[in-house]
C-alpha cells in the first residue's frame, strides 16, 4: 500500500519528469524528448491519426523540430493522481509557434497524460491526449 509520503514522492519524479520532456521540446533535445516516452506509448493528437510506440513518437517529434520556428508555451496542473504503476495528469496549456518572419500560430486547450513505471522503475509518458479549447478556422 502506497503512503502519503510515498504517493509525495512519486508525484515530484512525474513532475521532474514532465519537466524533462517540456524542456527537451524547447531545446529541440530529440534525444531526451522520446526517453520520455513509454516504448507502447500512444498520442492522441487532434487532426491527425493515432500515433503507437516510441518510433512511431520518434518520427513524429522529428518532423516538428524541423520546423523553423520558436515554440512558447505553458502547462497547468489541475489534478495529479498516482495508482501504483500508473498516474494521470490533467489540465490545461496555451501554445504559441512563431515562424521566422514572425507569423503566430496559438492555441489553448487542455490535455490528459497517463504515465506508466517502466521495468526499471522509472516514470514514462504513456497516453498522451489534448485538444483545443479554440473553434476550428474556417
Amino acid at each position: 500500500m502506497q503512503t502519503k509520503e510515498s504517493i509525495h514522492t512519486e508525484k515530484d519524479r512525474i513532475i521532474d519528469l514532465k519537466q524533462r520532456h517540456l524542456n527537451a521540446v524547447k531545446n529541440r533535445d530529440l534525444e531526451t524528448l522520446v526517453d520520455t516516452f513509454a516504448h507502447d506509448g500512444v498520442e492522441m493528437s487532434p487532426n491527425r491519426p493515432v500515433i503507437e510506440g516510441k518510433e512511431a513518437y520518434r518520427a513524429y517529434c522529428k518532423a516538428h523540430m524541423e520546423y523553423p520556428g520558436t515554440y512558447d508555451f505553458s502547462f497547468e496542473t489541475k489534478e495529479l493522481e498516482v495508482l501504483d504503476n500508473w498516474a494521470f495528469e490533467r489540465g490545461s496549456y496555451t501554445f504559441t509557434i512563431t515562424d521566422p518572419a514572425g507569423k503566430q500560430n496559438h492555441d489553448e486547450g487542455k490535455y490528459l497524460w497517463m504515465y506508466q513505471k517502466d521495468g526499471l522503475n522509472n516514470w514514462k509518458l504513456a497516453r498522451v491526449c489534448y485538444n483545443s479549447d479554440l473553434p476550428i478556422p474556417k
